[in-house]
């Protein structure tokens, strides 16, 4: 009983000078809040029933559209960070996009070269998985030589030739998402205070605090969280 709509951008997203694919999330953004109206206005919806998930680039094409029209919930999946770091949160996405935004933060420090995400807060709830930095099970942090051969933190040699990319930690957060539709099995059980400082301002809640993902809404209260999560699905 829903309706889903699929922003096949990919021109748009992977132009040759990034700052021009950056450029293009406010367009695009615009454009799928004009799409967004139409399913309000001639559609039966409503703005609580309207949902945006986005990637990267997309999480702050959500933003946009979230700007055009009233949103009722937005995940962002590993927000961009290169560019949008440096601007006002207001070019961004951020709290005041849609009724409702939560963002997982999976490659926003300790990138070998770059950092693909942001650990900036934006939205109401900014879930931290592993710090929010290079995650487990991707080769770019865990492979190290020890003995003299290479160690791929548990992972067989085949498993870690397909964990072997610069974006492995920024491309877990839609691998998250997708895990958390079929269960809630991110819950966070610390709250922090500093999203620069993580885990070093969390403490424990006495329970959970929130659940990362698809069931973050309604899980917990507004604020940032921190988690851990294993090298590879388990399910």
């Amino acid at each position: 009983d829903v309706n889903a709509v699929i922003v096949g951008w990919g021109k748009g997203a992977n132009e040759l000078y990034y700052p021009k694919s950056a450029s293009n999330t406010r367009a695009v953004g615009a454009e799928l809040g004009i799409v967004m109206d139409n399913i309000k206005n001639n559609g039966g919806s409503a703005a609580s029933r309207l949902y945006c998930t986005g990637h990267s680039l997309g999480s702050h094409l959500c933003g946009h559209a979230g700007r055009w029209t009233s949103v009722g919930r937005i995940t962002g999946m590993d927000p961009a960070g290169p560019w949008y770091d440096s601007y006002s949160i207001d070019a961004s996405l951020n709290p005041s996009c849609a009724s409702f935004v939560d963002v997982m933060h999976t490659h926003g420090k300790g990138g070998p070269v770059m950092n693909y995400g942001t650990l900036r807060v934006l939205g109401h709830m900014d879930f931290y998985p592993n710090e929010g930095g290079m995650q487990p099970g991707c080769v770019t942090r865990e492979a190290q030589v020890k003995g003299g051969r290479p160690h791929f933190d548990g992972l067989t040699e085949e498993e870690a030739i397909h964990q072997i990319d610069v974006a492995c930690s920024h491309g877990r957060a839609h691998q998250y998402f997708i895990e958390s539709v079929k269960n809630d099995c991110f819950i966070a059980r610390q709250r922090c205070t500093s999203n620069t400082n993580i885990p070093g301002s969390c403490t424990s809640c006495g329970g959970t605090c929130g659940i990362m993902g698809y069931g973050a809404r309604g899980s917990g209260s507004n604020g940032l969280y921190y988690l851990t999560t294993d090298r590879k699905s388990v399910v």
